[in-house]
């Protein structure tokens, strides 16, 4: 399998790269530091030289799983999209990027309450606070113009993306495929769900 670690192959890229491969097919708990640094390859003195333990490791991999997650979607924010166009790249970015980046995806779902990645959080907070600032600076705007309605960033972004989310783990648990049908779909009904009824939030629709 093809993994999407791509920078200059180091030993500790190395290692990422094999982490992700084994605990995306066995599992984090049937992974042994050995089976990692035998597909690096790599000793387990570099190993623990460059992460301490398996779940450093596991917690380097979270981080940047949710950091690629994000990335897409804090760029589309910062882009002058209408806010129907808005709220269907986002979406779109959720989607695509699931479907697109499937070891990702996988280690997010699998790990995103084990105790393994309990050294994640920092930067995870990191992560969500930026995603959030830009969710922020775009609607409040909307919410001063009565385009959409007032939400916090993270109710906000669980309401345009709470569905992607669920669709996301249904996929990945061997459910229905990701479509642009699909995508199309989750994209209307997230800007209904978020847009000032009646007129006054009518024209700024396209």
């Amino acid at each position: 399998m093809s993994l999407p670690i791509t920078e200059a192959p180091t030993r500790r890229v190395s290692i990422l790269n094999a982490a992700l491969n084994a605990f995306t097919t066995a599992g984090y708990g049937a992974t042994s530091i050995e089976d990692i640094c035998r597909g690096a390859p790599a000793s387990v003195g570099s190993f623990y030289h460059h992460f301490g333990g398996k779940e450093g490791v596991a917690a380097v991999l979270y981080v940047e799983a949710v950091d690629r997650f994000q990335a897409s979607m804090r760029a589309a924010l910062a882009e002058p999209l209408s806010p129907r166009a808005m709220v269907s790249v986002l979406v779109s970015s959720h989607l695509t990027w699931v479907r697109d980046n499937e070891p990702w995806a996988r280690y997010l779902l699998q790990m995103g309450s084990a105790p393994a990645t309990a050294a994640a959080q920092p930067g995870v907070t990191n992560s969500n606070r930026a995603l959030f600032d830009a969710v922020a600076a775009w609607s409040a705007p909307l919410v001063d113009q009565g385009v959409i309605v007032p939400l916090s960033p993270a109710a906000l972004a669980a309401q345009i993306l709470g569905p992607s989310y669920f669709a996301s783990r249904a996929w990945l648990a061997g459910g229905p495929e990701i479509t642009d049908r699909l995508i199309q779909q989750f994209s209307e009904s997230a800007w209904r769900a978020i847009e000032t009824p009646g007129a006054a939030s009518a024209s700024r629709l396209r």
